[in-house]
């Protein structure tokens, strides 16, 4: 993980619980907001 939007810590915790909490976004190439909700 090289983006820096989570500390290296953030991300082992992720990796050993096997998921990923947070929000998903999805953006079109022009830069409009397709979609925005829950990811686990």
């Amino acid at each position: 993980m090289t983006s820096g939007m989570y500390t290296q810590r953030e991300v082992n915790t992720m990796r050993r619980s096997g998921g990923y909490l947070a929000f998903a976004v999805g953006v079109s190439a022009g830069g409009d907001w397709v979609f925005a909700g829950s990811a686990d």
